[in-house]
């Protein structure tokens, strides 16, 4: 790890906290909150007497550390290690209701390591090792790594009183929503009208929740209402649309949209059906069916039908070479 990276040890909120929180809103807060919390280091084991402790960290690391932090060498073993411990036995991680941030990026330096050699001799090398930015908080943050009160992320609590959370985490994925969204609007800008009302299907069959979208005729509505639905989904599900423009077979899955639409084959959750037979539970299914030969009779008829349904509002020939064509490549 390198450069600056923060993290935040947070408290993991009981379901009574969160009850009461919420009969709190905008009041003062909670009483029952104390404003700080203390976590001690987690005892390993003692060997000789001594105490020993869970460090969270490799050895040439902390090594290093704490040469450098308690100005003594590691060579002198037993002063050394008395007085590595003697520091996490009075070490005091307090975390305040608002969390605790900690500073835990680091930087690559060398430093002179005994390193056994081919013949066996041990000699000084120059090693390059990551140093902590802040080596104390470093250490808070190892010790918490092991800490059998904390979970490693919210997604783990389970009877964790803590959990860390990663904040470059949050700002990367930050990051690429806004990347994501870019690109998406992007692709919308390059759409043909013509083929708003393909993706506004589209969209609808991934099963997104919107009341226009689910109500609406979209093989009769305006250009321009289409534009309006489908810029804000764009907006709202930015890499569904991408999902949806990247398809290769987009209009074939369109056509089955259209299917869908007008009742000629039914839909129950993954399940298409055509009258009563099941005819797949993908949409790649039912296309690999409509191309099938055995099926050349009921595609024929679900063409005549569709047109019948869509009256002036849909192409022959559109229809046709949705079914004919392999694939339809996206628009770059």
């Amino acid at each position: 790890m390198q450069g600056t990276i923060q993290v935040t040890i947070h408290r993991a909120k009981s379901g009574y906290q969160l009850v009461q929180e919420q009969a709190n809103k905008g009041k003062t807060p909670p009483q029952y909150e104390d404003n700080m919390t203390i976590l001690c280091p987690v005892l390993d084991k003692q060997v000789k007497g001594v105490m020993a402790y869970k460090y969270g960290m490799p050895g040439n690391m902390l090594i290093v550390i704490f040469e450098r932090l308690l100005q003594i060498e590691s060579r002198n073993t037993v002063e050394f290690w008395k007085s590595v411990n003697d520091y996490y036995g009075s070490l005091l991680i307090r975390v305040p209701s608002t969390g605790l941030k900690l500073n835990i990026g680091t930087t690559p330096i060398t430093v002179d390591r005994l390193i056994r050699q081919n013949d066996g001799k041990y000699e000084l090398t120059p090693t390059i090792i990551e140093f902590p930015e802040n080596p104390t908080e470093y250490i808070q943050y190892c010790c918490l790594l092991v800490h059998t009160s904390v979970a490693k992320n919210k997604l783990e609590v389970n009877k964790h009183e803590f959990y860390i959370e990663d904040n470059n985490i949050i700002i990367q994925k930050t990051i690429d929503d806004i990347n994501t969204s870019k690109l998406a609007y992007g692709y919308y800008l390059n759409t043909d009208t013509a083929d708003y009302e393909m993706y506004l299907y589209l969209l609808r069959g991934l099963g997104i929740k919107d009341r226009e979208l689910e109500i609406s005729n979209l093989s009769t509505i305006t250009i321009e209402t289409k534009s309006i639905i489908l810029d804000r989904l764009v907006k709202a599900y930015p890499a569904l649309y991408i999902t949806c423009y990247n398809d290769e077979n987009a209009k074939l899955k369109y056509y089955v949209e259209l299917l869908v639409f007008h009742n000629l084959i039914t839909r129950h959750g993954n399940e298409y059906y055509y009258l009563s037979d099941p005819i797949g539970n993908s949409v790649d299914l039912v296309i690999r069916w409509l191309k099938s030969p055995s099926s050349s009779e009921a595609r024929l008829r679900l063409k005549q039908n569709l047109i019948e349904k869509m009256q002036e509002t849909v192409d022959v020939n559109t229809i046709d070479s949705m079914l004919d064509s392999k694939t339809t490549k996206p628009k770059k």
